[in-house]
């Protein structure tokens, strides 16, 4: 039987939603941002997101237990940049950050010339303030609001007028998905197979050691796509993982469902990691031990994450007053198991984020090494534009920040889904091997698609 919860009286929530505003404006003249937060009766943030009739959403979940989940709706704030490392960016946000607790959600494009027109809405650099948010945190729920301080009335009747269209009924989503009526491979598997064995021919020339070669499958519908209605089914499914939407436009967003985090930082303590090489899991456990113990042993996956994991200490160590690595282990998810290796440090004192960001991105485990080189080559070999993916998503606080890599992760556009997956190519690397590890990243996107 479904536990029976109070339901949220509106009209009560906003009358001490204002009062607390007004307050607070009263009260804080100097303050950029003015932040309230209201314990409201336990409501599903997916479910309260998937009854707004807002085109801008923001849905974003962290991969630790201690981390909360939030629904945004509308924009308070939004801060972008037609260049992938700005400097004044993130001091921006700080700025307007000063003695509030409230986040800034969006997202960096993977570094390359173009975009694509597809990714017009989200841009290079993209990050938003909601105007209303739900949140989850140890199992209580709240109701916040952000309002620019501009000590203007007329931006308390915008606020009014915004809440005014909000729904509060939590009518469960049910994760309804139809079947694609079409599915397209850029590129089909003769092209791949080409590419990858030139790409195998230039590191045997040592023109670079490592290449993540990116496919994209594009699922067409008869209808349009609910973002939700996918992320119900991806959050059910899949633990441990950051689950993000960002929708700024009707019909277009980006979700997706990534194990890897770039880094989080509380303060000056900042936590990374390396993920790289891997291999599907077994039907049981004996059959997955089997495969985890090929994997430990794989040169070739090995010599993978290697890669990455030198990258990321060099980068750090440069950032880092202290610095511990931890020994390879396996990250065992539901359709595959990678190698894994974790980063913890104390940052410099002059370190902001900008810096960490354009140390970081992008690792080998997403772009390949030498980055100065592949950069320059990855255009060649891919025939379509990566846009947010393979880029950052997250959030950025007062003094915190967390960010995955946006893998296992695509874009929706009206009644098409297109998603993306990356495989590195090193010396050794066979296109068929490469093409199965490639399907089975986006075995949870497909079991969904699938009528039960």
């Amino acid at each position: 039987m479904k536990k029976l919860i109070k339901p949220i009286d509106s009209k009560k929530l906003k009358i001490e939603l204002l009062e607390q505003i007004k307050n607070k404006l009263k009260n804080n003249l100097d303050y950029n941002i003015i932040r309230v937060e209201i314990k409201i009766p336990n409501i599903e943030p997916l479910n309260w997101l998937n009854n707004q009739t807002n085109d801008t959403k923001v849905f974003f979940s962290g991969r630790d237990i201690e981390d909360v989940t939030i629904a945004g709706l509308g924009i308070a704030d939004v801060i972008q940049s037609s260049k992938y490392n700005d400097p004044l960016i993130f001091d921006n946000i700080k700025t307007r950050l000063l003695n509030c607790q409230a986040k800034y959600y969006g997202g960096i494009s993977f570094p390359e010339k173009e975009t694509g027109k597809e990714w017009n809405s989200f841009g290079v650099l993209k990050f938003v303030l909601p105007m209303f948010e739900i949140i989850r945190k140890d199992e209580q729920t709240f109701f916040a609001c952000n309002i620019i301080n501009k000590q203007n009335q007329d931006e308390l009747l915008k606020l009014e007028n915004e809440f005014n269209k909000l729904n509060f009924r939590d009518n469960e989503t049910q994760g309804r998905i139809e079947k694609p009526i079409k599915i397209i491979n850029l590129p089909e598997y003769p092209n791949w197979e080409k590419t990858v064995k030139n790409i195998v021919k230039a590191i045997k020339l040592k023109k670079f050691n490592k290449i993540v070669l990116a496919r994209k499958i594009i699922y067409q519908f008869e209808n349009k796509i609910n973002p939700i209605e996918i992320m119900y089914k991806l959050k059910k499914d899949l633990l441990n993982r950051y689950n993000f939407i960002f929708q700024f436009e009707e019909g277009i967003s980006f979700i997706g469902s990534s194990m890897e985090r770039l880094y989080k930082r509380k303060k000056q303590e900042i936590k990374s990691e390396g993920i790289a090489g891997s291999i599907k899991r077994g039907h049981d456990i004996i059959s997955d031990k089997k495969l985890i113990d090929k994997l430990k042993n794989s040169k070739k996956d090995n010599m993978e994450q290697d890669f990455v994991v030198d990258f990321i200490q060099k980068q750090l160590s440069e950032l880092c007053q202290s610095l511990k690595q931890s020994n390879k282990t396996i990250l065992k998810l539901k359709e595959i198991s990678h190698l894994k290796t974790e980063f913890e440090g104390f940052l410099n004192n002059d370190v902001n984020e900008i810096d960490i960001i354009n140390s970081l991105h992008p690792t080998p485990a997403v772009g390949g090494d030498p980055w100065n080189i592949v950069s320059k080559n990855i255009s060649k070999y891919e025939s379509f534009n990566r846009g947010w993916y393979a880029g950052i998503i997250g959030y950025i606080g007062n003094d915190s920040a967390d960010f995955s890599v946006a893998l296992r992760s695509g874009l929706i556009y009206n009644n098409s889904l297109s998603l993306y997956v990356g495989v590195g190519i090193v010396e050794g690397s066979k296109p068929d091997k490469e093409w199965d590890e490639g399907n089975c990243k986006i075995k949870n996107y497909e079991d969904i698609f699938k009528p039960k």
